[in-house]
């Protein structure tokens, strides 16, 4: 986890270098900058979908193309260091980007578990039950509790 923040971070700063900054955006700080940088994510959502499109052979007449799903996992793992990299330009902080991490895993994991609990711990076939999530340090997020036991 260390060095994918240490990684976010210079990337980040890199982005930031003035030589680095489109001219027409004002510098580092500046508000289109600001844009630039939280919006990368959204370009590389396109790359991820056509990705997909590509994987998927959604277009008859091109096929599917090579690289296939493993492509489509690289696009996302882009667009993944692309949002770390915005979290630590509008913090400045690894600790906030490791932080803002931590409450996004928290908020998914609590979702998936309602959703186990609400549905009475029926699963679509496959599924598996997130019977406990943890992120580092062994924080417990998720512990459904079961009849008759004490939640673990």
């Amino acid at each position: 986890m260390e060095s994918l923040l240490r990684a976010a971070q210079a990337v980040s700063e890199w982005l930031d270098d003035p030589r680095n900054v489109p001219e027409g955006f004002g510098g580092p700080g500046s508000p289109a900058n600001r844009l630039r940088r939280v919006t990368k994510v959204c370009g590389g959502s396109g790359e991820v979908w056509k990705a997909w499109s590509e994987a998927a052979g959604e277009n008859p007449r091109l096929g599917t193309a090579e690289g296939g799903w493993h492509r489509v996992s690289q696009e996302l793992a882009d667009t993944a260091m692309a949002a770390l990299a915005g979290i630590f330009h509008l913090s400045g902080s690894t600790e906030a980007v490791r932080e803002r991490l931590r409450e996004a895993a928290l908020k998914s994991a609590s979702r998936a578990g309602q959703w186990y609990l609400e549905h009475d711990g029926e699963l679509p076939e496959g599924a598996m039950a997130p019977l406990s999530v943890l992120i580092p340090g062994g924080e417990a997020l998720l512990r459904p509790v079961r009849e008759g036991g004490d939640g673990g």
